[in-house]
């Protein structure tokens, strides 16, 4: 199956989609989803069982639409052409014969057309609902007889009257040449309208005899689509009906087998289907079982699609279970009173119901839904179509989401959506996984609209996640290193394909100096002013801060924390073995980037001479003289901060503060980042833009 999206530079993007295929479409707020949704489902709708049914039931009807608009083509081919060798006799015989034809009046009195005329004119009948078509009025209004109308007609409660014709006066003349020059126009109007009508249904034929010979019988059996307006109002009591009837009136909202894109739902702006939805399911549990007790069917056949629902609600929610009792259903939650379905939060109802979309939904079809994290928690968003998708392991589905974590977690293509503009054209770009950058993080630039920061770090509990309360304009997204955040930084600022954002990085100091901070500031990369984020909590600033946060009655004394902190820094000397080998690293990998490229460049090029260990002793003087030279112990502290890596300042902090470990004080400051410390905390972080 495929379907094709006009992009607005007016080029074309194909996508296909095959039995069991999963595609997302990942777009922010503004950039079309819903409407994407709708167009997809009327593209590939000619191209499934239900589509090729209802095409060749349209083409028969189209077929003998044509065959009475061609008859009435010949009709009035004929009549033109008969009048137009009328003489004046058989006009005036026409008209004649028109003014005298009887007409029933709403009072149920009779009368000829020229009585009735002439007692309307006169006053003595009254008609509601009188109406003059077309007319122009030779006196003032309203007409006082019909020489004051010149064309038109007369309408009322159906019944049409032809001015020019009930004007024919066999004393007048003029009135006979009126009607013929009326009897050509209107015939004119008719057979150009009926010729109208032929060139639009030879147009219509054309392209459904195309549709059903490019259906192949491996189709897709039907396109259910699951639209982001739905309506979760529903009638707890409803009755039972024939199954397949019930089912009919869901998937195509009438009971006739005809499906209609564009009115499935009764001109409602909302998916309002929740109870042909409950219908369709109680329906089919009244008739198996039924036909089970009646020994008709085998145990195994007698499992419904409610039983599944309930099966699947019962995995995912332990803790609210479903029961079924009839054809009533209530929800039991542990240690409470059980209560109605109809009493189900909003989130509930959603889960319930796109169970019963998609579980109604025949085998071999394509479902798409429109936003399906819609009032659903991300906790159960995941699992819940993790579920649905090994149910109906024979259908495809299309997810259009802004979610980037629900985008991420399915497994298929992705496409981003940057834009829409009216009417109908997406601007879009699929997500290669071949790309250097991998999928998750292009997924997660492409979902959102704010500018985009990347950050060294994890998704958890760390004090990286501070980020997102610091730089709260931003979109901020954690990668794994630092040469990650600058080269997704570097590459997405040279290459806007999947977003329309600025983009930034966030890198640890570790040392760096000035010349080459200045120089990653030129391509929006910026530099923490301290060695690692966890040296921001060990910056007095901040740390009074902290102490504040854990209470427990500790006053903070900067000097006392001053010279806390500098004999933490001094107390373990492997941080600065490690700062050597790191100097001695980037010393070294410079000079072997100043060895030529070229091999008779190389050849002149002394050879490489490099003194670790006097290199070694360089380093630890210009750290020995951070703590001997003549400065002020907070700025001693603050100088160490910039150079020291040490994982042992944090927790040996903790401790200071009562706390049992490293992970305590994280948790400490995650749940209590008030507006006191994200302000501190912004004072001293680069101001990114």
């Amino acid at each position: 199956m495929k379907f094709t999206i006009q992009k607005p530079s007016d080029s074309f993007l194909e996508i296909e989609i095959i039995l069991s295929e999963k595609i997302v479409f990942l777009g922010a707020n503004g950039t079309g989803k819903s409407k994407l949704g709708k167009f997809i489902e009327k593209s590939v709708f000619s191209q499934t069982q239900s589509g090729f049914n209802q095409n060749q039931n349209s083409l028969n009807h189209k077929k003998q639409e044509l065959s009475i608009v061609e008859g009435s083509i010949d009709q009035l081919t004929r009549q033109i052409s008969d009048f137009n060798k009328a003489t004046d006799e058989q006009v005036l015989n026409i008209g004649l014969e028109y003014q005298e034809r009887k007409i029933l009046l709403p009072s149920q009195e009779i009368f000829s057309r020229k009585e009735f005329i002439e007692l309307l004119f006169q006053g003595k009948i009254q008609i509601g609902n009188l109406t003059f078509s077309n007319n122009s009025f030779l006196a003032g209004l309203p007409p006082q007889s019909l020489n004051d109308i010149d064309g038109g007609t007369i309408e009322f409660g159906g019944i049409i009257l032809d001015i020019d014709l009930m004007k024919i006066d066999k004393e007048n003349p003029k009135s006979i040449e009126t009607a013929k020059e009326y009897f050509r126009k209107k015939n004119k109007v008719l057979l150009d309208n009926e010729l109208d009508k032929r060139n639009k249904l030879v147009k219509e034929i054309a392209n459904l005899e195309i549709q059903l010979k490019n259906f192949t019988t491996d189709s897709f059996k039907f396109c259910q689509r699951i639209s982001a307006h739905r309506s979760l109002v529903f009638n707890p009591n409803n009755s039972p009906k024939d199954k397949d009837t019930a089912l009919k009136e869901l998937l195509y909202g009438n009971s006739n087998h005809t499906q209609n894109t564009d009115n499935k739902w009764n001109n409602s702006p909302l998916q309002s289907d929740f109870d042909k939805l409950l219908i369709a399911l109680i329906s089919e549990e009244a008739e198996l079982g039924a036909k089970y007790r009646q020994s008709k069917i085998k145990s195994e056949e007698a499992k419904t699609k409610l039983d599944l629902i309930i099966e699947t609600w019962n995995k995912l929610l332990p803790h609210r279970k479903i029961n079924i009792e009839g054809l009533k259903l209530s929800v039991q939650c542990k240690n409470s009173a059980e209560y109605a379905i109809s009493e189900l939060s909003d989130g509930e109802k959603t889960i319930f119901y796109l169970l019963g979309q998609c579980l109604l939904t025949p085998e071999n079809s394509l479902i798409i839904v429109d936003e399906p994290d819609i009032h659903v928690h991300k906790s159960i968003l995941s699992n819940l179509f993790s579920e649905i998708e090994v149910i109906k392991k024979n259908c495809s589905f299309i997810y259009i989401t802004h979610d980037i974590d629900f985008a991420t977690s399915r497994n298929g293509k992705k496409y981003v959506l940057l834009d829409y503009v009216h009417e109908n054209k997406w601007d879009i770009e699929e997500i290669d996984k071949n790309d250097t950058i991998p999928e998750d993080v292009l997924t997660a630039i492409s979902g959102t609209r704010k500018p985009i920061l990347f950050v060294e770090g994890k998704k958890d509990t760390s004090l990286d996640n501070i980020y997102n309360r610091i730089y709260d304009d931003l979109t901020v997204i954690q990668v794994k290193s630092c040469s990650e955040v600058k080269s997704y930084t570097k590459a997405l600022n040279k290459n806007k394909r999947f977003h329309k954002v600025k983009c930034f990085g966030l890198i640890d100091r570790d040392g760096l100096e000035t010349n080459v901070i200045n120089s990653l500031k030129e391509d929006g990369i910026f530099v923490l002013p301290l060695a690692i984020i966890e040296n921001l909590f060990l910056h007095p600033t901040i740390a009074e801060e902290v102490y504040k946060i854990v209470g427990e009655g500790i006053v903070f004394s900067n000097e006392t924390y001053i010279d806390n902190a500098l004999g933490w820094i001094n107390s373990d000397e492997n941080w600065k073995v490690k700062w050597i080998k790191e100097q001695l690293s980037s010393d070294l990998q410079r000079k072997i980037n100043e060895i030529p490229n070229k091999l008779d460049d190389l050849e002149k090029y002394p050879m490489l001479n490099y003194e670790i260990a006097a290199k070694s002793n360089e380093v630890l003087l210009d750290l020995d003289s951070i703590n001997n030279k003549e400065d002020s112990d907070e700025n001693k502290l603050l100088n160490l901060l910039k150079i020291c890596r040490g994982k042992h300042l944090i927790p040996k902090f903790a401790n200071s503060l009562g706390l049992r470990d490293k992970k305590s004080l994280e948790n400490k400051i995650l749940n209590n980042l008030n507006s006191d410390l994200v302000t501190k905390l912004k004072s001293i972080l680069p101001i990114i833009e």
